[in-house]
C-alpha cells in the first residue's frame, strides 16, 4: 500500500494484481495482491515461480493497452473461457495448480494545472476536483488553494515540468491580465497538449503577438486556445469554468492526453521443458548446453532439462 500511495502521487503507472480464484497446491491464495511496474519489479505476492513471468508478461500488456483483463493460469477446462477480458495461459507447475488473477492498469489520473487566483480559477480547481483530477494550482499571490492537490508558488517551465506537468496535462491560464505572457509562455514551453487562456478574442491576439518573439519553437504558439472553453457567448465566470472543462473532456475522448506506456523492450525466449515464456534478461534458472544458454522458469526445469537436454530439445520442436 506504501508502494502503490508513492507511485499515485508521483503519477507513475503500474498495474495492481489480485488473485480471484486459485485451486491445488498453488502458493498463490484469493486475495493475494501485488502491485508491478512497467519495469518488472513486483511487490506483494500472487504465486510462486510458475505464475510469476506470465503475471509480468500480461500486466506490461495490460499497460500498454490501458485495459483490465482476467488472466487464468492453468488447464483451459477448469476456467469460463471466452468471456470478454479472460485470457488464458496454461502453466506446468508441479503442484497441478491454478490461479485466476484481476489485471487492472493504474494509469496516472488527468492533471489540471490552474495558473492564477481570478474566480474562474478558484472555480476550476473545485470542478477539476470533482471530477477526480490532480489539480496543480500556480499562485504568485498570497493565500491557499484548498480543493488543489498540490501547490506552486514559481512560474517557470522548470518549476511546472519538476510539479509533472508533460503531455498529459492540460494548462489552464486565468490571471486576468496580470501576468498572462509569463504564464503562457511557460505552459507552452512544456509538453502539455492543451493550453488555454481565460481572456477575450482580442487579448489572446494581443499575446500571440506578444510571445511570437520569444524562443517558442515546434509551432508551439499556434497551439494556445484564446479564448478558452466552449464559445458560449457572455456567461459568468461559473459557466466559463464549465465552458473550460467541457473543452477538456471533448479533447480526452477523442485522446487528447491519454497516457502512454513506454516500456524497455524485453528479449523472451520459451522454457523448452514447460513452454513458459521467460524474460531473458532477468532469468535467475540457466543451463548451457552445445555452446547455447537455455533459461528457465525454476529450478525444476532447468534440472530435468541438464538430465537429458537432447529429449526436451526434441520435444520442443
Amino acid at each position: 500500500m506504501e508502494r502503490e500511495l508513492t507511485l499515485t502521487r508521483g503519477r507513475k503507472p503500474y498495474a495492481r494484481v489480485t488473485v480471484t480464484w486459485s485451486d491445488g497446491l498453488t502458493s498463490g491464495k484469493v486475495g493475494n495482491q501485488a502491485i508491478v511496474e512497467p519495469d518488472g519489479a513486483m511487490t506483494g505476492w500472487i504465486g510462486g515461480a510458475c505464475s510469476r513471468e506470465q503475471v509480468l508478461r500480461h500486466c506490461r500488456e495490460a499497460l500498454v493497452a490501458g485495459v483490465p483483463r482476467v488472466l487464468c493460469l492453468g488447464e483451459a477446462k477448469l476456467f469460463a473461457l471466452g468471456a470478454d477480458g479472460r485470457v488464458h495461459e496454461p502453466i506446468t507447475c508441479a503442484s497441478e495448480g491454478a490461479l485466476e488473477l484481476f489485471i487492472e492498469p493504474r494509469l496516472p489520473r488527468t492533471q489540471l494545472v490552474v495558473i492564477g487566483d481570478a474566480p474562474v480559477a478558484r472555480t476550476l480547481c473545485q470542478l477539476g476536483r470533482a471530477m477526480q483530477y490532480d489539480v496543480l494550482a500556480v499562485l504568485l499571490e498570497e493565500g491557499d488553494r484548498p480543493d488543489a492537490h498540490d501547490v506552486v508558488r514559481e512560474l517557470s517551465p522548470d518549476a511546472l515540468k519538476a510539479a509533472g506537468v508533460d503531455e498529459t496535462s492540460f494548462v489552464v491560464v486565468a490571471t486576468m491580465g496580470q501576468y498572462d505572457e509569463d504564464a503562457v509562455y511557460a505552459a507552452l514551453k512544456t509538453k502539455a497538449p492543451y493550453v488555454a487562456l481565460v481572456a477575450s478574442k482580442r487579448r489572446g491576439e494581443s499575446i500571440r503577438l506578444s510571445l511570437g518573439e520569444r524562443d517558442l519553437c515546434g509551432g508551439r504558439l499556434g497551439k494556445l486556445r484564446a479564448p478558452a472553453g466552449l464559445d458560449l457567448g457572455p456567461i459568468p465566470h461559473e459557466e466559463i469554468a464549465v465552458a473550460v472543462l467541457a473543452e477538456i473532456v471533448r479533447e480526452k475522448a477523442a485522446g487528447m492526453g491519454r497516457p502512454k506506456v513506454q516500456l524497455e523492450p524485453r528479449e523472451e525466449k520459451l522454457d523448452p521443458v514447460c513452454g513458459m515464456t521467460v524474460d531473458v534478461q532477468n532469468a535467475r534458472f540457466r543451463f548451457e548446453h552445445d555452446g547455447q544458454e537455455y533459461v528457465f522458469c525454476c529450478a525444476g526445469c532447468r534440472d530435468r532439462f541438464s538430465k537429458d537436454p537432447a529429449v526436451w530439445l526434441r520435444e520442443a520442436g
